[in-house]
């Protein structure tokens, strides 16, 4: 329990398996059970090791164990990318792939390495089919996209 918090505590499954954050896999307790959905405002205590998608919610507070990571989104970078990901015609494939090495890069930076190297690898992989090319997929002058 929070002592600085008047919210009520939830506590987020131990299983590992991964969920959204407002699926039903909520707890009044640490021990479960984990059948609870989550609650706007409540406090979020994490106590094992897994992913949680995110949503847009209101937390009061978030605890966490010793050995648990919190990765918090950039929306400013989702909306950045939304339109590449949202690209429709010939160049759809290259907007969502650029869009792909851009979040690679961010995540890089945040050291999330098996992260950023899977969504580099899917951006890559992607190009190439496209293009049929092994090499310099990823170079603008490559591309004749439309505005």
């Amino acid at each position: 329990m929070n002592p600085n918090s008047a919210a009520p505590d939830l506590y987020y499954k131990t299983d590992g398996t991964n969920s959204a954050w407002t699926s039903s896999v909520w707890g009044s307790s640490p021990g479960g059970p984990f059948t609870s959905a989550w609650v706007s405002g409540d406090d979020a205590f994490f106590t094992a090791t897994s992913t949680i998608t995110g949503a847009t919610t209101t937390i009061a507070d978030i605890t966490a164990s010793a050995d648990v990571t919190v990765n918090e989104p950039d929306a400013r970078m989702d909306t950045l990318l939304r339109p590449l990901y949202e690209a429709t015609g010939e160049d759809a494939v290259y907007r969502s792939s650029l869009a792909r090495a851009v979040e690679a890069g961010v995540l890089a930076t945040q050291a999330r390495w098996a992260q950023a190297e899977q969504r580099y690898d899917t951006a890559l992989a992607a190009l190439k089919k496209y293009t049929g090319q092994r090499k310099g997929v990823l170079r603008r002058e490559e591309y004749r996209c439309r505005e």
